[in-house]
């Protein structure tokens, strides 16, 4: 009809539907700001028209709406097909003009992509009638108002329009349009900064006469921040790329490695900087068990003290978000670079090796720089909170322990885990032979589909409960209460349950153990759960089953070298012992005091 809209959505199919009536705006989401997006906008970052965002969607797909696309098609390969072509049909047509393994996919996965194409784009031919006027702002319904209000016991709402509280009606200044007044202080505006290179002095090295220049200048501070750019999330198998550091708010200086027009190459580069590395001046960084870990493997050993930017301020917020711009936007109101605009998304990521330096170095020194700025604020936090020994004491120095432990790893006897492996393997065939007879027939017990048909059709017990698919469920907690009806739920509960020791611990740990070292290295995580207990990934070592005979098995696997052994230690019901010294009862404190058992006693007294 003419009006202008404006969408309040981060759905990103939206964006098909801009045009000079129509704008986006985007809400703030993690670590990204409010952003308003136009045709206009969108054009000039994208090369083409808005209502051609359906075909890159087609061809990229998209699996949180389960759009298949075309595979090997990506966001940015998309984006270069459509500038190049036009929409799907003319992308799909020049298919021989793409070559390759691209070209193929096209061909091959020509439907799918018609498919996706149809999947995405939003109708704008839905008959919707109503009048305008009706969206108007008016004033409320009070009775009607009164009863919702009563009948779900909003008693605070209940009271505005009661007289027990705030009015929200008559001359208020909501019914005329206007802001409602408030009653708390959102606290002054700070706007939301962003890099700017006239603010900051960021210099990229290029001579090993200036990378021996700037060691000796950081030799001279008493702290600075540092961060490394590689090739991998993995520390103990990227390449370093470069190193960016910061000694000064807003000033930093990267040195790639090796340095542009061989100047020098990364050994060489190391070696110039492996004195300020080595000093006893404070580093700060952002995750430094990633660059601490990184340096390592390139043969550079880093001394404290350590302030990591982000376990200070997981100490304090364990709650939230912990990534550097999250940090940053919280505490200094800035907004980082998001890597995905150097390296591209996860389908199509190039490393930060195939990143020009030009770019690579801003994004660098300002993650140095960031790193730098947020120590104050940070530390300001900290001692405000009463968390500052806290962190200094426990928190900030196990950064250097647990880099020494994933470094250091764990010996496997691997030969344990595949002698393990074929025993369970042989148990698990006896197993399915035995389903088999009881179902009077073979079918392949991991398939869900197959169970059901057996459970549910064949031997006609009842269903429990079904999937968001309508399907009958053979989950765990159903077959576990079908176990008294028949013998087949419970030998797959038992089938299913070697299944996944085989699987996660006996055929994989040993396929993970780092060739060089012979040793298994596991990722500590210092900043994820909000308790405060260390997590463990890539594998996961703290839950290994140990409640079982197999599981105690597989345990053993995990072995000390030649002349050591394995020393188990744990708080003896340290939970109980804080409560007992926080709140003073005698009668706890008595019976730690006396070595006593305190579930014993507790049930005593009741």
């Amino acid at each position: 009809d003419g009006a202008e809209a404006v969408v309040v959505s981060a759905d990103k199919d939206f964006q098909q539907l801009l045009s000079e009536q129509i704008s986006i705006y985007k809400p703030a989401r993690g670590d990204r700001d409010f952003e308003t997006i136009t045709a206009a906008s969108f054009e000039e970052e994208n090369g083409f028209a808005p209502p051609r965002f359906a075909d890159q969607l087609a061809l990229w797909g998209d699996s949180s709406d389960n759009v298949p696309g075309v595979p090997l098609i990506g966001e940015k390969t998309s984006a270069k097909l459509l500038r190049e072509y036009g929409g799907v049909e003319d992308v799909l047509a020049a298919a021989d003009d793409v070559g390759g393994k691209r070209g193929e996919s096209l061909t091959e996965h020509a439907d799918q992509a018609r498919l996706s194409k149809e999947l995405v784009t939003i109708k704008t031919d839905v008959p919707v009638r109503f009048d305008w006027h009706e969206l108007k702002q008016q004033e409320p319904d009070e009775e009607v108002l009164k009863q919702i209000f009563e009948e779900l016991e909003f008693g605070s709402f209940l009271d505005r329009i009661t007289g027990n509280g705030e009015q929200s009606g008559g001359d208020g200044a909501a019914s005329d349009g206007g802001d409602s007044e408030l009653d708390f202080d959102f606290g002054p505006y700070e706007e939301v900064r962003t890099f700017d290179a006239e603010q900051v002095d960021y210099e990229t090295i290029t001579t090993l006469e200036g990378v021996e220049a700037l060691a000796e200048e950081l030799g001279a501070h008493d702290r600075w921040a540092f961060d490394t750019e590689t090739t991998s999330t993995d520390a103990r198998r990227a390449e370093l790329v470069g190193v960016a550091v910061s000694w000064e708010e807003q000033a930093a200086r990267y040195v790639p490695t090796p340095l542009p027009d061989d100047a020098a190459c990364t050994e060489e580069v190391l070696d110039a900087l492996r004195p300020a590395f080595a000093s006893g001046a404070e580093k700060v960084g952002h995750n430094l068990k990633y660059d601490l870990t990184v340096m390592a493997q390139h043969g550079v050993e880093t001394s404290g003290p350590f302030f990591d930017t982000m376990v200070a301020h997981y100490v304090g917020a364990p709650q939230d978000t912990q990534t550097l711009d999250a940090v940053a936007r919280k505490h200094l109101s800035y907004r980082a670079r998001p890597i995905d605009e150097l390296i591209g998304d996860e389908q199509e990521a190039d490393t930060m090796r195939e990143v020009p330096v030009a770019e690579a170095a801003p994004y660098a020194c300002e993650d140095a720089d960031l790193a730098f700025r947020l120590v104050d604020p940070l530390t300001e936090k900290l001692e405000e909170d009463g968390l500052m020994d806290l962190a200094k004491e426990a928190e900030l120095p196990l950064v250097r322990v647990l880099t020494a432990m994933e470094r250091r790893g764990i010996e496997i006897d691997r030969a344990h885990l595949a002698e393990i492996s074929e025993e369970i393997g042989a148990e698990m065939r006896e197993l399915e032979e035995t389903i088999h007879e009881h179902a009077g027939h073979a079918f392949n017990v991991n398939s869900t589909q197959q169970l059901a048909e057996v459970l549910f059709e064949e031997q006609d017990l009842r269903v429990v409960s079904k999937t968001s698919t309508g399907n009958p469920s053979t989950k765990e907690s159903v077959l576990q209460e079908l176990s008294d009806e028949h013998p087949i739920p419970s030998l797959v509960l038992e089938y299913r349950s070697m299944a996944k020791l085989k699987g996660t611990y006996l055929d994989s740990l040993g396929e993970l153990v780092d060739e060089e070292t012979s040793r298994l290295h596991t990722s500590f995580n210092q900043t994820v759960t909000a308790t405060g207990r260390l997590s463990s990934s890539e594998p996961n070592l703290q839950n290994v089953p140990v409640r079982t005979e197999r599981g105690r098995r597989i345990r053993r696997a995990f072995v000390a070298e030649d002349g050591w052994q394995l020393m188990a230690a744990d708080y003896a019901q340290i939970e109980l012992r804080i409560l007992a010294a926080m709140s003073g009862d005698e009668a706890m404190l008595e019976t730690f005091r006396m070595a006593g058992d305190i579930h014993t006693d507790a049930a005593a007294r009741v």
